[in-house]
């Protein structure tokens, strides 16, 4: 049940993920290919119209979608981050004295560890 909890909160379902990639390669090969590209196509229709026009609002667009999902990316930036951290200093837990730990009333769990960088963090 712990797995399908987790699965469910992920950012992104398996499907919806799967769309983005297609999405992503479509884009990358309308604009690899000159008959295709919708820029150029766009430009060769209207030539007074100068391609920092189209650039500008390409970056116009991507700052607004960057702002409106800020919270999500840094949560996902974070969380890489610390990730990829804590894999590096806390590779190998050990478990000692499981077994007595009681069933029933107040447990103290300590921990001993080496490095003092990740007290700040944790």
């Amino acid at each position: 049940m712990g797995v399908e909890k987790r699965k469910n909160e992920t950012m992104m379902s398996d499907l919806d993920y799967t769309k983005a990639q297609l999405a992503f390669f479509y884009i990358i090969v309308l604009l690899s290919l000159d008959v295709l590209n919708p820029v150029k196509i766009f430009l060769h229709v209207f030539p007074a119209i100068s391609p920092w026009y189209i650039a500008s609002l390409a970056i116009g667009c991507m700052s607004y979608i960057f702002i409106v999902n800020l919270r999500p990316l840094m949560y996902f930036a974070a969380k890489v981050f610390f990730h990829s951290i804590l894999s590096i200093f806390f590779n190998d837990i050990q478990t000692v004295g499981r077994q007595n730990i009681p069933k029933y009333g107040p447990v103290i769990f300590t921990s001993n560890h080496a490095n003092q960088f990740m007290d700040g963090l944790m």
